[in-house]
């Protein structure tokens, strides 16, 4: 806790507060996470407090849970008659801002990369098996992009060749 003021600022719930937001944010929870710290540090409405490393690191946390649960919602094939489904090329854009995110502050999402690359893989299978019923298959990502979207995954060349064999 803070003085400030003559005002008793609770940094902790601060923070978690920013955290809630961020986790809710939408499909744009990096620029929840600048204006959060923004609020808590800069803005003359908010606390204006020195984070520490760790509460920084809670922020963007929230940023990479709430990519990954849109990534999710978006790899989910029960999703996709619903109106909250942007489809696979949605999943791919927002795992590049995942990536470019986490590069940005170097912070390890191996166990995300794992999550996701398990989703896309039934995601796609499902795909596959829906296609035997209706006869073809409406992915709206490219045949490169889901290339790309599977390599940066780390999904080897031989199963990238014989899922695009069957998709495309």
């Amino acid at each position: 806790m803070i003085i400030k003021n003559k005002k008793t600022i609770d940094i902790n719930k601060q923070v978690a507060e920013e955290v809630f937001l961020i986790e809710h944010s939408g499909e744009l929870p990096e620029l929840a996470f600048y204006n959060s710290i923004y609020y808590l540090c800069e803005d003359k409405e908010g606390p204006r407090v020195k984070l520490s490393e760790e509460d920084l690191l809670s922020l963007k946390k929230a940023v990479i849970k709430q990519y990954l649960r849109i990534i999710k919602r978006d790899l989910t094939p029960s999703n996709k008659n619903k109106r909250i489904y942007r489809g696979i090329e949605r999943a791919w854009i927002n795992w590049n801002r995942l990536l470019n995110f986490t590069n940005k502050f170097n912070l390890d999402i191996s166990e995300a990369k794992k999550t996701v690359k398990s989703q896309l893989i039934n995601f796609l299978e499902n795909e596959i098996k829906e296609s035997l019923t209706k006869g073809n298959i409406n992915l709206n990502i490219s045949k490169e992009e889901l290339i790309n979207f599977l390599k940066s995954l780390g999904i080897e060349d031989i199963t990238i060749k014989q899922l695009i064999k069957r998709l495309y």
